[in-house]
């Protein structure tokens, strides 16, 4: 679907029809009609739930959070606006393992990630790659409490191997 400011009910009741359709394929409980897709695009702001890329004007998809193969709900709750690029990238994986995925590479959490996190009571941290640059105490504007300690990572942030 493409999105644009003004979703009209006939685009929304169509995705909706479509979502409804594969939820019977998989016997998934729930429901969806244009008012709930609405909604959600509305409490999307615009952005990829995923990554907070901006939609206005582009292609994006309706991602269900637990995938309906994998016994996910066709609700409201289980939804998320997301763009082409992470909707492809998460496909059936299980959105904790997204969401770990995503912040070892990308570094940041954004709200949707920080609420799988906190339902799986999980902590994620950035990879750094082993080819990174480690400062050092000549290093300008670098200081001793920059270093970073291996035996006690911080509790938000990033690690090293």
């Amino acid at each position: 679907m493409h999105y644009h400011d003004e979703m009209g009910d006939a685009v929304l009741r169509r995705y909706a029809a479509s979502l409804n359709y594969r939820a019977r394929q998989y016997q998934s409980a729930g429901q969806l009609n244009a008012d709930d897709l609405r909604s959600l695009l509305l409490t999307s702001s615009g952005k990829c739930e995923w990554c907070h890329v901006s939609l206005v004007n582009s292609d994006f998809e309706i991602d269900h959070i637990i995938s309906m193969s994998s016994g996910g709900a066709n609700v409201t709750d289980n939804l998320a606006v997301s763009c082409m690029r992470c909707n492809r990238r998460k496909q059936k994986k299980s959105p904790l393992q997204f969401a770990l995925e995503f912040v070892a590479a990308k570094g940041y959490k954004t709200p949707l990630v920080v609420r799988i996190l906190a339902l799986y009571d999980a902590t994620a941290y950035k990879q750094h790659s082993l080819f990174d640059e480690v400062p050092d105490a000549e290093t300008p504007g670098y200081t001793v409490s920059d270093a970073e300690d291996p035996h006690n990572p911080p509790d938000s942030g990033s690690y090293r191997w």
